[in-house]
């Protein structure tokens, strides 16, 4: 009996001593995954401090600001701890440099908690003022929630500017801001932001924002962690298919500038303007600088622009700070397809050289005038001049190119051609008639389309004394106060009503049209004859001398480029020949090695037989 009760002590004994350890190695694996997850998600800018009973005391008297978190390394507490680490780049977006982050191993200092007066595990505590004051965080276990406790505790200064505080929160902004400037930096203890800061608390009509991130710093093109710029985001310019970033290139520290900066940039002064769109060069002043360029790759690169621009490009954004409200930029972004488009609508030579420089000019009335660059080099001094000579009369204004068809024929036309020089006569002082006009541009698919149906709705209308029907080949004249979007366009000139002319959609049907013209005409209408009545085989088509022209360039053109096709077609079938011999010729060399390596077999299998 005695040795049973003898054994029963031993295994409680030994129960005791395993349950320690048991106990010993959980709170040395707690510790370890605590200290593991501390690890994993410190950054190299904040360190958290492991805060034990040995170096407590000294904490509290060395730290303006400590924040401590007690807690175990339980899997429901993981989100919080990585957030928790955020902090320190958050409070320093509002001036608090003095912030130091710790964290209690609650399984190694389970009196902490009692200590210090706080009921739960996990926990938070700040102290501050040198361990003077202390404040137990009685909230929910979120980092936005942690941080506005955090602030109102300790009374943080507030930005003036918006704080932004990762890239998500970046791209964000840039979709809910019409406009907003950006300083990027590591640290707010620089005179640059408190110059930035100071602009912000008087500066209400635009958002300024700052961020110490990162990757909106790389983003952003700045590598370096050092780092400190100004940049300005505008929705307004990215709508126009302008570039959405501009950069400022000044003295961060002269408030002046940044102020200068954003005034010009903040004020409509520039566009990019594809090649099928040129009509929107007219639409936002009356002076208009044009740069012709061809940049296809603008359509097909996710770099922003200004990584893709030549230098006379960049010369030429360079002019917005010096023409702001005089004259409005516009980059004319030209493909080979609409090369010759752009050719007529600026009166130019098919073969003109890109990048090339356009000024145009509206002066009161109904003037418009064109003048092209004609320097070796372009830049900000050459294009200066450019402008200047201009309005010193220096630079002559181009001039049309079609010239009209002698009045006699022309009278004799039912659909007229007219141009710009007799315009006047026959379209806005002719006050006896409404007239119908057909803009088109030579070499429009189109337009080559619908002249055969115009020529039949004329021939149809031909009885009606106050209706007169003109075509205008636009892209070669260059009429004033005329401004056409895209070709086919039609406008019905009233008599009296010259300067409000009536646009009307285009249609292939010519019932469509002609019930059009019959609700807009001024004097009383006049039945058309039907469609069977004219016979669109009997009808004659006069081409003009540029049409006929261009009729016979692009037989040319058609011509050289089946040339090529064929010489291209017989150069891929030589290659593919050559291909197929080099294949044949490798093919009938590893035969011969591989015949060769037989033979050697054989001989030396006939051998192997000799020997035995």
């Amino acid at each position: 009996m005695k040795k049973i009760h003898i054994f029963v002590v031993a295994l409680l004994l030994l129960l005791v001593v395993i349950q320690a350890k048991k106990e010993q190695q959980q709170s040395t694996k707690n510790k370890e995954s605590l200290q593991s997850l501390i690890n994993k998600n410190q950054t190299s800018n904040v360190v958290t401090i492991e805060v034990t009973s040995d170096n407590y005391e000294q904490l509290k008297t060395q730290s303006k600001y400590l924040l401590i978190l007690f807690a175990t390394a339980e899997r429901s507490f993981q989100k919080f701890l990585i957030d928790y680490h955020q902090l320190h780049e958050k409070l320093n977006s509002n001036g608090t440099n003095d912030f130091k982050l710790g964290y209690v191993n609650h399984e190694n200092w389970p009196d902490f908690a009692k200590i210090n007066g706080a009921k739960k595990v996990p926990g938070l505590i700040l102290i501050s003022q040198q361990g003077k004051q202390k404040d137990i965080y009685k909230g929910m276990n979120y980092i936005n929630d942690v941080y506005s406790w955090v602030i109102k505790s300790i009374k943080a200064p507030k930005t003036s500017s918006l704080f932004i505080e990762n890239f998500e929160q970046l791209k964000a902004k840039m979709d809910q801001f019409q406009e907003f400037a950006l300083f990027l930096g590591s640290t707010p203890d620089t005179p640059e932001f408190k110059t930035f800061e100071s602009l912000a608390s008087k500066k209400k009509d635009l958002v300024l924002a700052h961020t110490f991130d990162k990757v909106c710093r790389e983003e952003n093109g700045y590598k370096e962690a050092d780092v400190q710029a100004l940049i300005l985001y505008s929705q307004k310019e990215k709508e126009l298919g302008m570039f959405y970033i501009n950069y400022f290139k000044g003295n961060l520290q002269d408030v002046n500038q940044i102020k200068s900066f954003l005034k010009i940039y903040t004020t409509p002064s520039i566009q990019m303007v594809r090649p099928w769109e040129t009509s929107k060069i007219y639409e936002n002043a009356k002076e208009n600088l044009v740069l012709a360029i061809n940049q296809q790759n603008y359509y097909e690169s996710n770099e922003q622009p200004q990584d893709l621009m030549t230098k006379e490009e960049l010369a030429f954004l360079d002019l917005r700070p010096k023409l702001m409200n005089q004259v409005f930029l516009n980059l004319l972004n030209i493909t080979e397809r609409n090369r010759e488009e752009v050719a007529k609508s600026f009166m130019l030579d098919t073969n003109y050289t890109l990048p090339q420089v356009f000024f145009i000019q509206q002066i009161e009335g109904r003037q418009s005038k064109k003048y092209v660059f004609s320097g070796d080099k372009i830049n900000v001094q050459t294009m200066m001049q450019f402008i200047q000579d201009i309005k010193k009369g220096k630079v002559q204004p181009l001039t049309q190119k079609e010239k009209p068809i002698p009045k006699e024929k022309l009278d004799s036309l039912l659909v007229k051609p007219v141009v710009a020089e007799n315009w006047d006569e026959y379209v806005y002082k002719n006050n006896q008639q409404d007239v119908l006009v057909f803009f088109y541009s030579i070499g429009c698919y189109h337009c080559d389309q619908f002249k055969p149906t115009f020529y039949h709705l004329a021939h149809r209308l031909k009885h009606n004394p106050h209706l007169l029907l003109v075509r205008v080949n636009i892209g070669d004249n260059d009429i004033p106060d005329v401004h056409i979007k895209r070709t086919p366009e039609f406008k019905l000139y009233k008599a009296n009503q010259k300067d409000s002319p009536v646009s009307f959609i285009y249609s292939t049907k010519q019932s469509t049209l002609i019930e059009a013209l019959k609700q807009e005409v001024t004097f009383p209408w006049v039945q058309p004859l039907s469609e069977n009545e004219v016979q669109l085989k009997d009808i004659v088509i006069d081409d003009t001398e540029l049409e006929a022209k261009f009729k016979v360039e692009q037989k040319q053109r058609e011509l050289e480029a089946e040339k090529q096709r064929k010489q291209e077609a017989e150069k891929q079938k030589l290659e593919e020949s050559q291909k197929d011999n080099l294949a044949q010729n490798q093919q009938n060399g590893s035969d011969t090695l591989q015949n060769e390596s037989n033979v050697t077999q054989n001989e030396q299998q006939t051998e192997q037989k000799s020997d035995l």
